[in-house]
């Protein structure tokens, strides 16, 4: 059996090392929308300084990183047999040994950029750690992680940390103390930065009615994993009521909104539209008069950008973040909350921009100083081990131990 594996390993090191060559040296690996958000900010500056790189998406920010020239498919490239592209991929899962083999012979990267809310990632952060790849990890987390999280089971095989709140270095030291940290921030609070005003009237005359284009346009964004529940049927109703007033949905990625859609028709909601894929969500954003938000981070992004934002939740206590705790950004629980807000609500972009930034302990140039730490490491970086020096002999040594 010893020799039949050998025999079997010679062939895989011959095929799959004259393809390994072509593939990238240089790797972002993101596994939720906030991730791909901020590392495709990352490619773009990456690209400015001409260093070549991939974007790797797992689950939900497979769709949103698939179109990307820079994209790279584990399933496509090295023929990951799990369905590791879909949106329906548990963070909790792992890649079978046999998977991990694929990506080993097919992958040599010399950098990784890697995040911290999959345990692909941290699989993938070990084995290329084991192959003498350099590895970075990054942490954009509201919450301090634990060592028990998935973020405690990567950060171990990171190199150097990237944090993007200022609050977790003392968390972050007392985990692991001889760790370089670096605070850049968070790439994808920059993403809605810059707008071609004329993009906002194509949008609107592309998506919105004619018989609706002189009414106040509110936008609702939820979270990719909440489902459609009694604040959204709150929302529609009330939409339902007041005909002065065009709601538009954007679907998280991957999502057409037929769920949501269905909705609308049940509820005889006319007003209601679903946003088709293809725009880009910062420009009908600033296309709306207000962005209403149900469990997603994005409304950070919006309060950000200066846009008048607000969060619909029915249910009390169950989610927040920085800029809701500090009230910056308000929280209705039902119809006449919402109602006194769309009426009364007038926004100060400026100031709420600035306080924003000050709550979440952020600054303008994250993803400038993101992109200074990958060039910094990549010059430190050696030569990868090739699959025949990894510090296993068998498939049952290949197991990454979490």
């Amino acid at each position: 059996m010893g020799k039949k594996w050998c025999v079997l390993l010679g062939l895989l090191l011959i095929f799959s090392f004259p393809l390994a060559a072509q593939k990238p040296t240089v790797l972002l690996i993101a596994a939720t929308a906030d991730e791909a958000l901020a590392f495709q900010a990352v490619s773009n500056e990456l690209t400015k300084r001409s260093v070549p790189h991939s974007l790797v998406g797992i689950g939900v920010a497979n769709p949103l990183l698939a179109q990307n020239p820079r994209s790279f498919s584990l399933r496509g490239g090295c023929h990951v047999r799990v369905p590791i592209h879909k949106n329906a991929w548990p963070t909790t899962q792992r890649l079978p040994e046999g998977d991990l083999m694929r990506v080993s012979t097919c992958l040599a990267p010399r950098l990784v950029l890697v995040g911290t809310h999959s345990r692909v990632q941290a699989q993938l952060a070990a084995l290329f750690r084991k192959k003498n790849a350099r590895v970075i990890a990054f942490y954009d987390d509201f919450e301090p992680p634990s060592a028990q999280s998935v973020a405690g089971a990567i950060i171990p095989y990171a190199h150097t940390i990237l944090l993007s709140q200022e609050t977790h270095t003392k968390t972050f030291q007392e985990l692991l103390p001889k760790t370089p940290l670096v605070v850049t921030g968070n790439p994808k609070h920059e993403a809605w930065e810059g707008q071609d005003p004329g993009d906002l009237m194509i949008v609107k005359r592309q998506i919105i009615p004619c018989t609706h284009l002189n009414k106040k346009v509110i936008l609702y964004i939820k979270g990719s994993n909440t489902r459609s529940n009694d604040t959204f049927e709150e929302f529609l109703a009330y939409i339902k009521s007041r005909q002065d007033v065009v709601a538009l949905f954007a679907p998280p990625p991957g999502d057409q909104g037929a769920k949501e859609e269905a909705f609308a028709r049940m509820y005889g909601a006319t007003n209601f539209i679903v946003v088709p894929s293809g725009y880009a969500l910062k420009t009908i954003a600033r296309a709306a008069d207000i962005v209403l938000c149900h469990r997603t981070h994005l409304g950070i992004e919006a309060a950000l950008a200066g846009l008048p934002v607000a969060y619909f939740d029915t249910q009390q206590g169950v989610f927040k973040n920085p800029l809701t705790a500090a009230g910056l950004i308000p929280i209705l629980h039902d119809a006449p909350a919402l109602h006194k807000f769309i009426e009364g609500h007038t926004p100060v972009p400026n100031k709420q921009a600035a306080l924003s930034r000050k709550a979440l302990g952020t600054s303008v140039g994250a993803t400038a100083r993101m992109a200074d730490c990958l060039m910094e490491a990549l010059h430190k970086s050696a030569p990868v081990s090739g699959f025949e020096k990894l510090p296993w002999q068998s498939p049952g040594e290949l197991r990454i131990p979490f």
